[in-house]
């Protein structure tokens, strides 16, 4: 019986033994090795974070360059729409001529042609004639060849004349540079 017993108690402590061992494989070894996958899987994520990021800026870099090259070869002829400081003559000319073509009578009321100030010139006209002569002359002004855009538009009817006539009083800002 204490060959059994001492058979016992060596197969417990080697047992144990064997156990503490193997605990100290798993905390001296094996905690380590998975510690150090988890920050590697870390700093791969982190990693693939940062490339995917990298490459979405690539993408838009890539984007821009090709609408910026676009916008580019768009706005190469914007210049010739463009009312340039010197012009002052030819637009009042041509203003005139389509008032004379069209059987209306325009005045220049306002306009500051001779002191362009920033990035736009403005007139204003007071146009009287026919109705539909008033429609032509604004989709006449609309197709001119510069960037407008108009402040105001006033239509009224002129009643002192024995034929029905009407007033268009139209205020419009013409982009212009030097």
């Amino acid at each position: 019986m204490a060959l059994l017993e001492s058979t016992t108690k060596r197969i417990i402590s080697l047992v144990g033994g064997l156990s503490v061992l193997a605990g100290a494989i798993v905390l001296g070894v094996i905690w380590p090795a998975v510690k150090s996958i988890k920050q590697t899987t870390d700093e791969t994520y982190q990693l693939r974070a940062y490339l995917e990021k990298r490459y979405q800026q690539s993408l838009q870099a890539h984007v821009s360059r090709r609408k910026f090259k676009e916008i580019k070869e768009q706005t190469a002829e914007f210049p010739e729409y463009i009312f340039k400081v010197g012009q002052e003559l030819a637009l009042v000319t041509e203003l005139e001529n389509l008032a004379a073509r069209l059987g209306v009578s325009q005045q220049i009321t306002n306009s500051n042609l001779d002191k362009i100030s920033g990035n736009s010139a403005s007139v204003s006209v007071r146009v009287s004639g026919d109705y539909r002569a008033l429609l032509n002359y604004i989709a006449e002004i609309d197709a001119m060849k510069y960037f407008i855009s108009i402040d105001q538009l006033q239509i009224v009817p002129n009643y002192g004349q024995e034929k029905m006539s009407y007033n268009l009083e139209l205020s419009m800002r013409l982009y212009a540079s030097n």
